[in-house]
């Protein structure tokens, strides 16, 4: 399935796109724990971000759906 993730920050050294945005297929029953291995995002960072599903918060196992967008804030960022 499809899912659009969005990175902010420091995060964005994680992913090989300088977007804030990308579009990544991951496998149907996929959680926000999956998606952060996908990306090779280490748990670790769990911790310290507000991770974000249709702008709305939810725990690290929550499955996923198609189409979802899944926005991965840290909670501070530069200085």
């Amino acid at each position: 399935m499809k899912v659009k993730v969005r990175v902010f920050g420091y995060l964005r050294n994680y992913i090989s796109s300088n977007t804030k945005e990308i579009e990544v297929e991951i496998d149907q029953q996929s959680d926000l724990l999956d998606l952060f291995e996908f990306l090779g995002i280490p748990e670790k960072e769990l911790e310290f971000n507000i991770l974000l599903i249709n702008g709305r918060n939810f725990p690290k196992h929550k499955k996923l759906s198609e189409g979802d967008i899944v926005s991965i804030i840290p909670l501070a960022d530069g200085g």
